[in-house]
């Protein structure tokens, strides 16, 4: 991507966000997120969400990536189907007993 990883935006010296940018890319993640938990029959958690995973085009457009960990969620009926949330961020892989679950960690800043 033109414009590299939010990552390298947050962290490096040389390059600076304003208010509205991030609040963009906030924006972004979330429209990202909630395409993968209702965008279609199987929610994708992607299990790996962090800044150097999203990467920003040459509109500063954020785009997640890396799905290489990601997991597919089918429920068997719609009462644990409502448990996902629009902002969850960053989901583990593994809960305590190895099972995979929608809800998470909010580690980027955007709850």
């Amino acid at each position: 991507m033109p414009n590299g990883s939010l990552n390298d935006w947050l962290h490096l010296h040389d390059y600076c966000l304003d208010t509205l940018q991030r609040k963009r890319i906030r924006i972004d993640v979330a429209n990202a997120l909630e395409y993968l938990c209702y965008g279609q029959d199987t929610t994708i958690v992607h299990c790996n969400l962090k800044p150097s995973n999203v990467l920003l085009d040459e509109d500063m457009i954020a785009q997640v990536s890396d799905f290489g960990i990601a997991k597919l969620l089918q429920y068997r009926n719609v009462q644990t189907a409502i448990i996902t949330s629009v902002l969850v961020v960053y989901c583990a892989a593994y809960g305590s007993e190895g099972t995979i679950s929608p809800k998470g960690v909010c580690t980027m800043g955007f709850c």
